[in-house]
């Protein structure tokens, strides 16, 4: 699964964890339910291939398979025209968008695709109504949220702000306390306290602008040397009433590897491999992402190592792909940059372990001629296999669109399943 899949899976899977962290919270600490306003997380993309213009998704092509008659086990009267219209035009569109998507391979990808991964920064802010204790909601006032980012490593620290506002200014909202614990708490464990100030000294840029700033190191606490989902519930006051806001972030004790700097790239069949010297601590399942510009500094491509390394000093392997090079129009050398990524791990919470993100240039490719590159489209037998069976789609949908099967769904990983 690639990186922008399991930011997509991380942002839902964060809300219903955070969610349920802070009522588990809350019940811990038997305190009165947490507003509902529960923080969301900025979305991830998705490797995927868009549906086509009709903007019809799998269920609705379902819905109008079923309506024709399809999975009852027995025949009904004949769709309705713009049903079977429906059938076949979502046929068409889901085969001619995946032959779009799939002129380059999975782990070389347009960066213009992807505009929330140009870098590999996950800060947020978010804004959510004043909520009391007893859940009703002041209107006239919104707290907004920021946290620096959503992963810390190893000696890292997080930075939080929280402001009270509305009407276009600020309000002199207090903190009278922060805590900090594993989500979900484990049972009798004491909360580790947080200080939110205003004074204008360390972190905090002004005193007295009612912003209130924390700075917050997990390796200095007693959560240090495991890996958690941390979270950190502040209680407000703003005139005589009292209110709650939380953040959360994962925790990464000590990344499972890291980057050693060195490059080695060369050229194969018409694009340009890269590989990147780990030193891998614990071995396993990593996704990792770089970014490349061209001479001209123009981000061009978003580049993914998602396969299993062994521990040890082995290779990452990247490709720009030739055809990206030759639809951007990049010239050479090529800045590769911003590199990212973590051990995937199953069944378990947090699914990663994080490492450091590598930020800034990290490696100058030598100066290729464009007739260096290949323009032919990636060829491979998954997207053989995908592509048979969305023109059988076709096929059949033209042919007898009340009698064909259900359509095929393109899933993230570019692989075909038929629901049931």
């Amino acid at each position: 699964m690639s990186e922008p899949d399991r930011r997509r899976l991380y942002v839902g899977g964060a809300l219903v964890a955070l969610v349920a962290g802070v009522l588990l919270w809350a019940i811990f600490r038997g305190d009165p339910q947490p507003p509902s306003g529960a923080p969301t997380s900025s979305s991830g993309a998705t490797n995927a291939p868009p549906l086509g213009p009709t903007g019809k998704d799998p269920v609705d092509a379902m819905a109008a398979w079923q309506a024709m008659g399809g999975g009852d086990g027995g025949p009904n009267a004949p769709a309705p025209t713009g049903l079977v219209i429906d059938r076949v035009k979502h046929a068409q569109d889901q085969l001619d968008h995946y032959l779009l998507w799939a002129r380059y391979p999975p782990e070389s990808r347009p960066l213009s695709d992807h505009p929330d991964l140009a870098t590999p920064d996950t800060a947020s802010e978010r804004k959510q109504l004043f909520v009391k204790k007893d859940g009703s909601k002041r209107g006239d006032v919104v707290v907004r949220l920021s946290q620096s980012t959503a992963f810390v490593v190893g000696d890292e620290s997080i930075r939080f702000e929280v402001t009270c506002e509305g009407q276009g200014k600020t309000f002199p909202c207090a903190i009278s306390s922060a805590e900090a614990t594993a989500v979900p708490p484990p049972p009798n464990t004491p909360t580790i306290p947080v200080r939110f100030a205003d004074d204008g000294q360390n972190t905090d840029v002004k005193a007295g602008d009612d912003t209130f700033t924390s700075v917050f190191t997990p390796s200095a606490t007693s959560l240090a040397g495991k890996d958690n989902r941390i979270g950190i519930a502040v209680w407000l006051k703003y005139q005589g009433d009292d209110g709650q806001a939380f953040f959360q972030f994962d925790y990464t004790a000590a990344e499972p590897a890291r980057f050693t700097g060195r490059v080695t790239e060369s050229m194969v069949n018409g694009s340009l491999a890269l590989d990147l010297e780990m030193d891998v601590k614990k071995a396993g399942r990593y996704v990792l992402t770089a970014r490349v510009e061209d001479a001209a500094g123009k981000g061009f491509a978003l580049l993914e190592h998602n396969a299993s390394l062994a521990s040890g000093t082995t290779n990452a392997h990247m490709l720009v792909f030739g055809k990206l090079v030759k639809d951007n129009h990049a010239i050479a050398p090529f800045k590769v940059r911003d590199l990212s990524g973590f051990l995937l791990k199953e069944d378990v919470s947090p699914d990663r372990e994080n490492l450091k993100d590598t930020k800034g240039v990290f490696h100058t490719t030598k100066a290729y001629a464009d007739g260096d590159f290949s323009d032919a489209e990636w060829q491979s037998d998954e997207k053989k296999r995908t592509v048979d069976e969305f023109e059988k789609d076709v096929k059949l949908a033209k042919e007898s669109p009340s009698a064909a099967g259900p359509p095929s769904v393109l899933t993230p990983g570019g692989m075909v399943a038929a629901p049931k």
